[in-house]
């Protein structure tokens, strides 16, 4: 009977968690990163609750992926909670600037470096100047 009672409140505990994870561990494959994506070395930082807590809102107790174009690295942060091997796997496609279905995470991040990045922008031209 108590379960019953409470049923309501532990479908809306449990669903945005396992929503989450679900969409965590879709990349879209059909939708090839940017031509110019950098490669990017992937660093795995694990057990570091306070590194995904600041680096990752809204993405729970799992963790996440931050390119670092000037550093040309991939960090990986996760918590003790991440299941390693299927983190590591989808993170690696993260690095290799591919997004989850729908969003455009990478792609944007890439496209708001370059937009900003002074020395980016004036290699680029060089190279087309190059020509």
């Amino acid at each position: 009977m108590a379960f019953r009672r409470h049923r309501r409140f532990l479908a809306a505990a449990l669903l945005p968690p396992l929503c989450a994870l679900a969409a965590c561990a879709t990349i879209d494959m059909s939708q090839k990163p940017p031509s110019d994506w950098p490669m990017l070395h992937m660093e795995i930082l694990q057990n570091v609750p306070k590194l995904v807590k600041a680096y990752c809102p809204g993405f729970g107790v799992f963790g996440c992926t931050v390119s670092e174009f000037d550093g040309v690295r991939c960090l990986v942060m996760m918590t003790t909670y991440s299941q390693r091997d299927l983190d590591i796997e989808l993170s690696h496609k993260h690095c290799m600037g591919y997004d989850h279905v729908g969003e455009t995470t990478m792609r944007d991040a890439w496209s708001d470096y370059k937009k900003s990045n002074r020395v980016y922008r004036a290699e680029r031209e060089i190279e087309h100047l190059a020509k």
